[in-house]
């Protein structure tokens, strides 16, 4: 009689083990794997790296008319080293999340822009094509098959077809998108974009700046990157007309570390307190980005 009961004893807690042992095995094993669904139709995989992207410094970009400035911090006293950088001499990328993953999908797009060039040494490749050609790979990694998604998401800004800046993003999942002219990404503040009378590019430097300043005290330091399409492009000039042509126009860049104790100065004036790029800053600006006849019949 007593080893009967401790038989059935035995046989219900291994039972009880066996059952919890399969619900472990129902739900555990969905998120080791990239390329396998829960019974909700998710992969746990991607929603883990759409996370990680929210984890790093904010990034933002604008469009004002023919210009762009992209911008990135970090929270706290660190320089964002590597968030924005050139891809060609007309196209530039920025990242928000894991900093290698970025690093990784910024060189992907270096090394496809690169053999672009070697197709096609006079055409510029477009942001799309960089966006879509980043955007294969990030999607073959999140397929699975011994990799894992990146845990980044890029920006990728440049002059489209028409002459205009665009405005391209890839996710996690491959997934390539044309965005608006104003881009948040990793948790960034709200900025308003400037009015196209206003004074276009460093309104919306102060603009990125008071709303990065504002959200964070701890930011000492903003990166900006802005460009512009040279104004003394001719969009009646034939293809092949030097480097200021409709397929590959010039482009115009200025990039710096902006400190807010450095390079920007209190506005006096009614209503809550805003910064503005201080004038030194503001003239280098304006030299980058201005286009003399000299430098244009030298290129």
């Amino acid at each position: 009689m007593l080893f009967f009961l401790s038989s059935l004893v035995v046989g219900v807690a291994g039972g009880a083990r066996r059952g919890t042992s399969s619900v472990l095995q129902r739900t555990v094993p969905y998120d080791r794997e990239a390329f396998v669904f829960d019974p909700r139709g998710r992969v746990l995989q991607l929603e883990y790296a759409e996370a990680a992207t929210e984890l790093g410094g904010p990034v933002v970009a604008l469009v004002v008319g023919d210009s762009c400035v992209v911008c990135a911090w970090t929270r706290g006293p660190r320089r964002p080293l590597g968030k924005v950088g050139a891809v060609d001499d007309g196209t530039f990328v920025a990242f928000a999340g894991l900093r290698a993953d970025g690093l990784a999908l910024a060189d992907a797009a270096r090394v496809r822009s690169a053999r672009s060039r070697l197709e096609c040494p006079e055409e510029r490749p477009s942001p799309r094509s960089l966006a879509r050609a980043v955007g294969d790979l990030a999607h073959e990694a999140a397929r699975g098959g011994g990799s894992r998604c990146y845990g980044a998401r890029l920006v990728v800004a440049g002059l489209g077809a028409d002459g205009d800046p665009e405005l391209w993003t890839v996710g996690p999942s491959g997934v390539v998108e044309r965005r608006d002219p104003v881009l948040r990404l990793a948790g960034a503040p709200m900025v308003t974009l400037p009015k196209p009378n206003g004074g276009g590019l460093r309104d919306a430097i102060d603009a990125v700046a008071n709303a990065a300043f504002a959200a964070d005290d701890d930011v000492e330091a903003i990166h900006v990157l802005a460009f512009r399409r040279d104004p003394l492009l001719v969009r009646g000039d034939p293809p092949g007309g030097g480097d200021n042509n409709m397929r590959s126009p010039r482009v115009l860049a200025w990039e710096a570390d902006l400190r807010r104790a450095d390079d920007f100065v209190p506005v006096k004036e009614e209503g809550p307190s805003r910064l503005t790029l201080h004038p030194e800053a503001a003239a280098s600006l304006v030299d980058a980005l201005a286009a003399s006849s000299s430098s244009s019949s030298s290129s």
